[in-house]
């Protein structure tokens, strides 16, 4: 990182990082984290803003950085959490009546730096998550209870054992439960393993495809990510979706 990536950083810090702008930020969450936002056409015109015209069938935009994956991401991170993610928002349909149901129990897995919601459990080594919030649970052997549904976007990827994870969930899950997972496919380039490198969160463990269409090229530590999510559940939904990532819908094998 040179100096002028430094001291982008430190403002950047600075101007999303202090008490007056997380005041503000907590308010919004409390609006726009809800059901009635995310079913809303105001949650559609944000997502869309700045978007080119085959904004839907796009999925290029991590990898491009187009201005409407920075504006989703930087400036709506600590408020939409979560749903800032375009592959979510494709399937929105599909996830609000899983995420805002209040008669069913979840589990955010690995949501610390972008919560799904403001009443999911979160399990994440890290000890805050991105509102403020304390961590309850640093691991899936810490839950003392089963859940109907685990969600989990983006933090697949930085797991070696995967078997071991997907079997802590299974063992976690309702006999009816489903899994949610949002993951970076291998088209963008900076996220493939051995590319991507991050202190904070551990490096890529994993580049991810789908088995429909393996890429060409010689990718390191390429993973068929719903071949690896079937050894373990039944994958109903597998596909590519906007900001270069994989979306999975998956339920618990009887």
């Amino acid at each position: 990182m040179n100096l002028v990536e430094k001291i982008k950083g430190t403002v950047h810090k600075w101007r999303y990082n202090n008490v007056f702008v997380n005041n503000y930020y907590a308010s919004k969450r409390k609006e726009l984290l809800t059901k009635k936002f995310i079913s809303s056409k105001a949650y559609d015109e944000l997502m869309t803003s700045y978007a080119n015209a085959d904004f839907t069938s796009f999925v290029d935009d991590a990898e491009q950085r187009t201005k409407n994956f920075m504006f989703r991401h930087m400036k709506h991170h600590k408020i939409l959490g979560g749903w800032r993610w375009k592959g979510l928002w494709q399937y929105r349909e599909q996830l609000i009546p899983i995420i805002f149901n209040e008669n069913i129990k979840g589990i955010d897995f690995g949501g610390a730096n972008g919560p799904i919601s403001l009443t999911i459990p979160i399990v994440d080594f890290a000890k805050k998550d991105s509102f403020n919030r304390v961590v309850k649970y640093n691991s899936l052997t810490e839950l003392d209870f089963l859940v109907d549904f685990i969600f989990s976007s983006h933090t697949l990827e930085h797991i070696e054992d995967l078997d071991l994870i997907f079997s802590q969930m299974n063992e976690k899950l309702n006999d009816e439960g489903q899994l949610i997972f949002l993951v970076p496919a291998y088209s963008c380039k900076r996220w493939n393993s051995g590319v991507h490198i991050n202190k904070k969160f551990n490096d890529h463990a994993w580049t991810f495809y789908l088995s429909k269409n393996k890429p060409d090229h010689n990718f390191k530590k390429l993973n068929a990510f719903d071949l690896s999510v079937g050894r373990h559940f039944d994958v109903k939904v597998a596909e590519y979706v906007g900001d270069n990532s994989i979306y999975v819908l998956a339920k618990k094998r009887k």
